[in-house]
């Protein structure tokens, strides 16, 4: 939003986008998770670098909206394949979700403080707007990274 100087309405657009390709998608995406369930976990978090990458490459926000509609494949690998495979390899599935929930909403948390720290440490030295737009590629090579790890599950 910062780097596009996308107004409200805009930001509006973009939710409006990926909630609507979520619900287009969803169906769709548990037929596939249930003949390949690898795939859809990897896919579901390797497409997850469309959107850093968009926001730091970007030069208008509609490169912002077309990356938004794969939030649908996303958001339905979410919903569906992650919890469907807790619910599928575990014994106690409250606890499982519970600590999948939990694991998740602190690997947010130590994401986005390390990314906020790094780029206040950064724009000292490139700027504000360089320093966001490192943190996002940088974050788009970590989401990569990451979703290799689903590979093996």
């Amino acid at each position: 939003m910062y780097l596009l100087n996308m107004n409200v309405e805009q930001l509006a657009i973009v939710n409006v986008i990926s909630g609507v390709s979520t619900l287009a998608l969803q169906r769709f995406v548990g037929r596939w998770f249930d003949r390949n369930r690898k795939l859809i976990m990897f896919l579901g978090r390797f497409l997850l670098v469309t959107f850093p990458l968009s926001y730091a490459l970007a030069n208008n926000v509609y490169v912002i909206y077309l990356a938004n509609t794969v939030a649908g494949f996303t958001n339905s690998a979410s919903n569906i394949a992650y919890i469907g495979f807790v619910y599928d390899n575990a014994e106690d599935r409250r606890t499982a979700v519970s600590l999948y929930n939990l694991f998740y909403g602190v690997g947010t948390l130590i994401g986005s403080l390390i990314s906020g720290s790094l780029v206040t440490v950064v724009a000292g030295y490139v700027g504000l707007r360089n320093s966001i737009r490192y943190m996002l590629l940088g974050d788009a090579a970590a989401r990569a990274v990451t979703a290799t790890l689903y590979m093996g599950v």
